[in-house]
């Protein structure tokens, strides 16, 4: 809720994917050690083939090939349990990453709705983090861990014959380069798969919010054929990404094979001239599977590793804009007094402010009315007086202290917020109002419904307080969102109440009951400050600020502000539409 006096947000330098990784580097060494171990009992089966080709088949010793035998089967048994500890710890970084990031990541998706001005995709952050902790703790890094091993398998191949050596390194870089050029061919299929399938969300999206209207004007079909088109390019754009994925696989596989071959092929030609043992034949062909192993793997892997990829870089750029927490002096109680001083409002990344120059001081007490033409920036500048918007230049203050200067849970407590867009969420009536804390206060709550006058309303529904009003307040009327969403406001007894049209969905006796009850706050020392396009609203305030082309049209008493209005002023003539008079 900080408020900038920069054009751009502040950009936190800090690497948070990085720094969590660093507090695992213990547990990622001792998985390197771990897989060093895993790869060096691997060895057991060349030397073993060794072993049986050239001393036990030559001794027909029978002894000798149980106790080898037994010795390989150890071998294998603890490889198997140093696996298992590698996956279960990897599986731990995993979890462990993911436990830290978590909160940062799901600032960054309130940051990210904030700043596209909508839920679409701000839940990005999380799904990425999700992606990256699947595959640390998955199988698939098992490839990456055993890769920088493979010099160990070409280090034996080596020692068999250098021609065996030679021809195990080429044929690991043949199937890298061949991996490479197949990801430099497949990327932009793969972008362009993934930014139609991204729109074809975002269109279901659209629809599941809006489905009322598009029933209504029954044209479900016109964003179904939306959907389906953006669905079909990006299934087009899959498909041929998977063919030329599965015909490099293929062929990579059919590759690998034919290398093994070769190696047979190469070390029996050797054996022949007796440059090699019998033995050191099948051993060649063993070290040449086990060193291409893992390099086959990444590729087959290929495409998950680059959604990884992109998952993870996306992921280091949301978690850089997370602003870091910071611990605040408590300040004392709020009195409700509102300064704002040379504001220019906009919405996050926008290119050119909404409002600029705004300037204007209330008092304890006050009620303050915001009136201009539709689109004048009145929401606009509500937003940014309850910090859910960062102002582009210029301070609001709240008893003298910039709002970045409160502690986030004390200006939480010191501001009642209703926007024009009422929000509840899936829970009980009493869970809305008390904030979903932790644990309920029933007397504050019960305080609060008093207060916005919704007490009565509240016992006459199935269960009262208890009521479920399932996800976004879908069980209750427009009207019953609006004034339990002013419970909530008057939750934690703020002495600074900012109401966006708080009456647009209040019949008669409802106005009647908010106008009261806003009265009765301003009397108790709380400060109003209330858009509304009816004029009954705004006898609960004693100024008026009017809007009016991006800018403070005027700024006084009520009365005062709203002769001028009717008197058809040329410069603010329009206003007088604004206020239905």
């Amino acid at each position: 809720m900080s408020v900038s006096q920069n054009t751009q947000p502040t950009v936190n330098t800090r690497d948070l994917v990085s720094s969590a990784l660093r507090d695992y580097l213990p547990a990622i060494r001792t998985t390197f050690i771990l897989s060093l171990a895993i790869n060096l009992l691997m060895l057991a089966s060349p030397l073993f083939m060794l072993q049986v080709y050239d001393r036990v088949l030559a001794s027909r010793s029978l002894p000798t090939l149980v106790v080898l035998t037994g010795l390989v089967a150890g071998a294998f048994l603890f490889a198997a349990f140093l696996e298992t500890i590698r996956q279960r710890l990897m599986a731990r970084i995993g979890a462990g990453v993911a436990r830290k990031l978590g909160p940062a990541a799901y600032a960054a998706t309130l940051d990210r709705a904030v700043t596209l001005n909508n839920a679409n995709d701000a839940d990005q952050p999380i799904r990425d983090l999700d992606t990256v902790r699947h595959y640390l703790s998955g199988p698939s890094t098992s490839a990456f861990l055993d890769l920088p091993w493979l010099p160990i398998y070409a280090a034996f191949a080596f020692i068999l014959h250098p021609l065996v050596g030679i021809m195990t390194v080429s044929a690991a870089v043949l199937l890298f380069v061949l991996a490479y050029s197949n990801e430099r061919t497949t990327r932009a299929l793969g972008v362009e798969s993934a930014i139609h399938r991204q729109r074809a969300h975002q269109v279901a999206e659209s629809a599941t919010r809006g489905v009322e209207v598009l029933r209504s004007m029954k044209i479900e079909t016109r964003f179904q054929d939306r959907w389906r088109a953006e669905r079909e390019t990006a299934q087009q754009h899959h498909l041929r990404l998977t063919d030329r994925v599965a015909a490099h696989g293929a062929f990579s596989r059919m590759l690998r094979l034919f290398l093994q071959s070769a190696v047979l092929a190469l070390a029996a030609a050797l054996a022949i001239g007796g440059e090699m043992s019998a033995g050191s034949i099948i051993a060649a062909s063993v070290i040449m599977s086990r060193a291409l192993a893992p390099v086959e793997q990444i590729t087959a892997q290929w495409e998950a590793f680059q959604v990884v990829r992109r998952a993870f870089a996306r992921l280091r750029l949301d978690l850089s804009t997370v602003a870091p927490a910071e611990s605040k002096v408590e300040l004392p109680k709020s009195r409700g007094a509102l300064d704002v001083e040379d504001l220019v409002v906009g919405a996050p990344q926008a290119k050119k402010p909404l409002l600029t120059n705004i300037r204007f001081s209330i008092e304890p007490g006050d009620g303050l009315g915001l009136i201009g033409m539709s689109g004048s920036g009145k929401s606009a500048l509500m937003r940014t007086l309850a910090g859910v918007w960062p102002a582009l230049r210029g301070e609001v203050r709240l008893d003298g202290a910039a709002l970045d200067q409160w502690p986030a849970e004390q200006l939480g407590r010191a501001v009642g917020y209703v926007p024009q867009d009422v929000q509840l969420f899936g829970g009980t009536v009493s869970d809305n109002i008390s904030r979903f804390a932790a644990e309920v206060d029933s007397d504050a709550v019960v305080r609060a419904a008093q207060r916005a006058g919704v007490h009565d309303m509240i016992l006459r529904l199935p269960d009262g307080y208890q009521t479920d009003i399932g996800e976004a307040g879908v069980f209750l009327s427009a009207g019953q969102r609006q004034r339990i969403a002013l419970a909530r406001a008057f939750y934690s007894e703020p002495s600074l109440l900012l109401l966006d049209e708080p009456n647009s969905n209040l019949d008669g006796p409802g106005e009647a009951a908010l106008i009261e009850t806003l009265l009765k706050a301003r009397k108790d020392g709380v400060t109003v400050v209330i858009v509304s396009h009816r004029p009954a609203t705004l006898q609960v305030t004693n100024k008026v600020l009017c809007l009016q082309d991006g800018k403070q049209a005027a700024f006084g008493l009520r009365d005062e502000i709203l002769n001028v209005v009717r008197s058809n002023t040329p410069r603010i003539r329009d206003l007088r539409a604004a206020t239905n008079d």
